[in-house]
């Protein structure tokens, strides 16, 4: 279990002795959806019967707000789970359809990131930049204050403006994201996109301040315990190091990123198909064939977890 879950699973138990002494109520089904919120660092397999005890009060108590948590957490139940993506989307649908009645303009907003980060896993980058910019739209339009959710927007135009070799624009937006959080205080989106900077000013050919921005990210990342994107900052600077034929470097970072795998969740397969990469560009054949061969192992693994999953969705 990953060190840091257990903090949040403390909070769970706590809230779980709360939840047996409260009446159905508005109150107890944001018990639940705390709870799932919670989870999602924690035990995200038990996000999804959570959810659905949440929508079900919910529903039955006529509690639009708490029909919008449940639904957002059954979306992400879907998603860790590795149910179809159409699972997610038809409660993101559904949980839209209650925030335009309410006016609750930033789960509108939500919905567009969410939409077009999909879109951009699906490759359909027009489609994906349409709905991200349509996100940043509402929040201008309808939100007065600054939000977190504006600086992931923008960090994820950013990501598709590379996706289609708009280098120029991607650097810009992603500046964009980095100055309004650290302007509005938004450490995450900060530490969640600096790397894509860093990786994006490599792109461009500025070699040496984009590994001063990785070495920049990695010590915010460190600082914030924020390892799932310390781990991506370790992958992106060993690929670019890769490149620069310093392989010996390259392969010291993607192992940081494998021992951090060991305790805070993250696709070892991935880890190990680059660790393969950099032993053969060394020359190191048979560290190559070993490192593959891990990945293999780990792909037939999570085929069958996966393969589950769907069995039971």
């Amino acid at each position: 279990m990953p060190l840091y879950a257990q903090s949040y699973i403390t909070q769970i138990d706590s809230l779980k002795q709360i939840l047996r002494n409260t009446p159905p109520s508005p109150e107890k089904v944001a018990i639940l959806n705390r709870i799932c919120k919670l989870s999602i660092r924690s035990t995200p397999d038990s996000i999804m019967p959570t959810a659905l005890k949440a929508l079900t009060l919910a529903q039955e108590l006529d509690d639009k707000r708490g029909m919008l948590l449940a639904l957002k957490n059954k979306s992400f139940g879907h998603h860790v789970s590795g149910h179809p993506i159409d699972s997610s989307l038809v409660c993101q649908q559904a949980s839209v359809r209650i925030a335009e009645e309410i006016g609750d303009y930033e789960t509108i907003a939500l919905w567009h990131n969410n939409i077009g980060y999909i879109l951009k896993k699906q490759k359909s980058y027009p489609k994906a930049l349409a709905s991200l910019l349509a996100g940043v739209e509402i929040l201008d339009q309808y939100i007065e204050k600054p939000s977190s959710l504006k600086a992931t927007l923008l960090g994820n135009i950013g990501e598709v403006l590379v996706e289609v070799n708009d280098i120029d624009q991607a650097i810009i937006y992603f500046e964009h994201t980095l100055n309004y959080s650290e302007e509005n205080g938004f450490e995450l989106p900060y530490s969640a996109f600096i790397h894509d900077y860093a990786v994006a000013l490599y792109l461009k050919g500025e070699t040496a301040l984009a590994f001063a921005t990785f070495d920049e990210a990695v010590e915010l990342q460190t600082k914030l315990s924020d390892y799932k994107s310390l781990i991506q900052t370790y992958m992106n600077y060993a690929d670019c190091l890769l490149k620069e034929k310093r392989y010996a470097e390259a392969r010291t970072y993607v192992n940081y990123a494998l021992e951090l795998q060991k305790v805070h969740q993250y696709d070892a397969q991935l880890l190990l198909v680059k660790l393969s990469e950099v032993e053969l560009a060394d020359g190191n054949v048979e560290a190559a064939l070993a490192a593959a061969e891990k990945a293999y192992t780990k792909f037939n693994k999570n085929a069958m977890t996966q393969n589950r999953a769907r069995a039971n969705a």
